[in-house]
């Protein structure tokens, strides 16, 4: 009864491949996967970096492993341009379930480092009220947020985002004190 068995997996020419390899529980993949995903939390761009690498590597492993990622990589999106809040939109639109997913959003310009223009903050306000429930923080990254470039009505739009209580500026260059005012206001749950 303590005989450990071998399997022989056999291609479709009829070549052996070797001895059957059992596979890891479930609970030490998911583990695995968790540690991998807290170096998300560490300050070093080039780290994390390497984490989301790692973490987008394990979701090409096999389906199972694609669900352990999919909640880890789908927690912070990150949206450079209008296309990418569309693609965002479409996508909770076809899988609903991301929806509950999403916590954080950084809002910034085409190239990290550089301040471009944001004028899809406006459309991600517009267009995603009320569809993501659980976001609770928003980054603005290297942008410039020039005059006419997002409707004040639009950001308006954000105060549907109910759960948001932290608002998070880098490297932004506004043009005048009112897009910030009308920015914190339309936030009510701000810390």
């Amino acid at each position: 009864m303590d005989r450990v068995e071998s399997i022989t997996v056999t291609t479709s020419e009829g070549s052996p491949h070797g001895p059957f390899i059992p596979r890891l529980p479930v609970e030490v993949c998911e583990r695995i996967i968790d540690h991998l995903a807290t170096g998300w939390d560490i300050k070093d761009t080039r780290a994390k970096s390497q984490h989301l690498s790692t973490l987008a590597s394990c979701a090409l492993v096999c389906q199972d492993w694609y669900y352990l990622t999919w909640y880890h990589l789908h927690q912070r999106m990150y949206l450079r341009d209008r296309k990418d809040v569309l693609s965002l939109s479409r996508t909770l639109r076809a899988r609903p379930r991301l929806r509950e997913v999403i916590q954080q959003v950084v809002i910034s310009g085409a190239s990290p480092g550089e301040c471009q223009p944001i004028r899809h903050l406006g459309t991600f306000a517009a267009m995603l009220a009320g569809k993501v429930p659980w976001l609770s923080r928003i980054v603005i990254a290297d942008a410039e947020w020039t005059v006419g470039s997002v409707r004040l009505e639009d950001i308006g739009y954000l105060a549907a985002f109910n759960s948001i209580d932290t608002l998070h500026l880098s490297n932004v260059t506004l043009s005048n004190v009112a897009q910030l005012s009308h920015l914190v206001s339309a936030l009510p749950r701000l810390r």
